[in-house]
């Protein structure tokens, strides 16, 4: 299941001035505008001021969110991610850059201003304030006494890394490099550094396992845990020290920065003035090299958090990780689609379970396996699939299967029909937004079809979908053999106002 939510509020901030006039940015609101800039100003040719963006999704669909969680309806494992949709693409950007998302540490409120505002608006969030009502008094961001923390991330595992001999993951420590490489290759280039084998793996999920397993035995200085999709390494040791860590992943001789661990500090008191102050217990960074500036990244660790009650959810903030937001080797103007878009690219927070049953067993009734050896042509297609459905719908979508051609016989006695199931595993689904043609639901792990005594199905929340849009759904099947077959037939529907 890939399921939806969007923001109750979201809003950017400036830290810098008018290099016209002179005029603050500090004290102004953007809250109505339809874009959020996380961006860098340079003027004659130094750094200027950053910007930065705060989303939260603190509002009633949250809410539902975490009953669901409580009630078990959305699995304790779920995975979360933050997903923001770029406007105009990555010219003004360097090659590589990393995004870091915080959590806030305090309330804010959105406001009614916009960028174009003249004479400015303040009335709510701003780089100096987190509220300032019209015709009342500012609050300001407090001041935060910070103790002695540790510093983190998290890095995601993405396609077949670490499944091949030689695939490497180097953890620096305090200028001394440990290298972590799969197997026992017999060609990998040998230096000074400490270096620790470990089992390759057939999948993301085996291989960080080994991988945890082999960075918490060597005690170099972070400890390591297993997000089955991800690796989240904490230093060992609060303070400012814990900054100096670095992850780089590669194999050979080729080898690309990924994670620098953030948010370890020293006993101090933030500076007033200097934006939100945002918790250290969790971060999340995004590395990007030459790529789409649609942010993807996983925030697990921050949501699991704030639907445990551990902390308070006043949202995400969204800034140039590190020194690359104040540095001038790092350019970068990013332009988001707000929440008061009239696109359908909202920021959204997605959740991601495996909710279906499998095809087996009792869950299969009467119904006969179809043969997927890869020498039968099969055909696959939506059984009662409506014309219309309505926003906030939970729609259990049928799929029929079948043989495409069916042989003719001739009996005197009456036949009965038995329906087919699609084997554990081959069978999965898609959505497309028909106008863009983009995915609104991928085919992924999370998109398999569970089947019972009628037939196969799957389970789909219309939270998220686009009133007045059609959709249209997509089926793959995976044959024994290894071929993927799509049946995109037109399988479509709208989704209506309720």
């Amino acid at each position: 299941m890939h399921h939806f939510i969007f923001p109750s509020q979201d809003t950017w901030i400036s830290s810098g001035s008018s290099t016209i006039d002179g005029e603050s940015f500090k004290d102004q609101n953007f809250g109505r505008d339809q874009i959020l800039e996380v961006k860098k100003e340079f003027f004659n040719n130094s750094f200027d001021h950053q910007t930065r963006a705060l989303v939260n999704f603190n509002g009633t669909e949250f809410t539902e969110l975490s009953k669901s969680v409580s009630d078990g309806t959305i699995a304790s494992d779920a995975k979360y991610f933050l997903r923001l949709y770029e406007a105009e693409g990555n010219s003004e950007m360097t090659e590589e850059y990393k995004l870091a998302i915080q959590p806030i540490s305090q309330s804010w409120v959105e406001g009614t201003g916009k960028f174009g505002d003249r004479p400015k608006n303040t009335n709510g969030c701003s780089w100096e304030n987190r509220s300032n009502p019209i015709g009342g008094t500012e609050v300001k961001w407090n001041p935060k006494s910070i103790g002695n923390e540790k510093a983190s991330g998290s890095l995601n595992i993405i396609g077949n890394f670490g499944q091949d001999e030689g695939d490497e993951l180097q953890i620096t420590v305090g200028g001394t490099e440990f290298r972590f490489v799969a197997s026992d290759p017999s060609a990998i280039p040998v230096d000074d550094s400490p270096i620790f084998f470990h089992s390759t793996g057939s999948s993301a999920a085996t291989y960080l396992n080994s991988l945890v397993t082999q960075i918490n035995a060597a005690s170099i200085g972070v400890t390591a845990v297993d997000g089955s999709s991800f690796l989240s390494l904490t230093a060992s040791d609060a303070g400012i020290n814990g900054n100096n860590i670095s992850v780089d992943t590669g194999s050979g001789t080729t080898f690309s920065d990924v994670l620098t661990l953030e948010g370890g500090t020293d006993t101090v008191t933030s500076a007033d003035g200097d934006g939100p102050s945002v918790l250290l217990v969790s971060q999340s960074v995004q590395s990007f090299a030459n790529q789409s500036p649609d942010v993807e990244v996983e925030v697990t660790n921050m949501v699991n958090m704030w639907l445990q009650g551990q902390v308070e959810n006043y949202g995400m903030l969204i800034r140039f990780s590190g020194s690359q937001e104040t540095d001038s080797e790092t350019f970068g103007h990013l332009k988001f689609f707000s929440r008061n878009t009239h696109t359908i690219y909202s920021p959204q927070l997605e959740v991601r379970w495996d909710d279906h049953l499998p095809c087996t067993g009792s869950n299969t009734g009467s119904l006969n396996q179809l043969v997927v050896s890869g020498l039968a042509d099969n055909f696959i297609y939506m059984k009662g699939l409506r014309e219309s459905y309505k926003v906030g719908e939970r729609v259990k979508f049928r799929v029929e299967s079948r043989k495409r051609y069916i042989q003719k016989t001739f009996t005197t006695s009456v036949q009965n029909v038995t329906g087919s199931f699609i084997p554990e595993g081959s069978g999965s689904y898609a959505i497309k937004d028909v106008a863009t043609d983009e995915f609104i639901v991928p085919f992924s792990d999370f998109t398999k079809l569970s089947c019972d005594s009628d037939s196969n199905y799957f389970i789909q929340y219309l939270d998220g979908f686009y009133p007045d849009r059609v959709y249209k759904i997509q089926l793959k099947l995976k044959y024994d053999d290894g071929q993927e077959q799509v049946f995109d037939d037109d399988f479509e529907f709208i989704v209506k106002r309720k």
